[in-house]
């Protein structure tokens, strides 16, 4: 895939326009993140879908940014424990 759909994508200028542009706007809008944990977390699950389509078109690897994203802007431990929390609250009491 990574030897066939760059000639595509260069055949088909407009379709890599509209297909690459949201990458951009992340990009530029990613200061949107400093509003809070929720807008950081669509900025950031974005931005690492982004890099896994980078990475499938153009076989590239960016493990370092994934993981930056993971840890910073998705916040996964945070979610993890607001779920357990969220859980813990809906149980009965006995």
């Amino acid at each position: 895939m990574a030897t066939e759909l760059p000639y595509w994508l260069a055949e088909h200028p407009w379709t890599t326009r509209l297909f690459f542009s949201p990458g951009l706007f992340l990009e530029l809008l990613a200061f949107v993140a400093l509003w809070g944990r929720r807008p950081a977390a669509f900025i950031g699950m974005g931005l690492l879908i982004m890099h896994y389509v980078i990475g499938i078109v153009m076989g590239l690897r960016f493990s370092a940014h994934e993981w930056l994203l993971l840890i910073f802007l998705v916040n996964m431990p945070y979610w993890i424990w607001r779920g357990i929390l969220k859980v813990r609250d809906e149980k009965p009491e006995d």
